[in-house]
């Protein structure tokens, strides 16, 4: 695939015209840099992401594509919270479904027996 020379090659080969081909472009950065409470983390505290680009999460646009989009800031936090509080209720009902099936065996020996059978198998 070949590489654009420009911003407005680029969005030409898209399908939009740049009507004001010398505008300067806007700089912005990324909306959430806050911990993502799903990435692993190692000593520091800090999210490990393998996937963040070099240019250290900076996007460039052209003015005049961009359109400004209210969002309240408690819908905002409320989202960016989402897949972190999604992941904690799946664990949750999975450790209830566990503790109901540890439950339903009759003996201590057949409780042992299935505790020990799921530890063998997720190792």
């Amino acid at each position: 695939m070949e590489k654009s020379k420009t911003y407005v090659d680029h969005y030409k080969v898209k399908g939009i015209n740049v009507v004001w081909e010398d505008q300067p472009l806007l700089s912005c950065y990324t909306a959430v840099d806050s911990l993502e409470y799903l990435k692993v983390r190692k000593g520091s505290g800090k999210a490990v992401d393998q996937d963040k680009d070099s240019s250290g999460g900076v996007i460039n646009l052209l003015p005049e594509l961009v359109r400004p989009f209210v969002l309240p800031a408690s819908i905002y936090s409320q989202a960016i919270m989402m897949p972190s509080i999604l992941h904690r209720i799946s664990r949750f009902l999975i450790t209830m479904e566990l503790g109901a099936e540890i439950s339903n065996r009759h003996t201590p020996l057949e409780r042992e027996l299935f505790i020990f059978e799921l530890c063998v198998h997720n190792i």
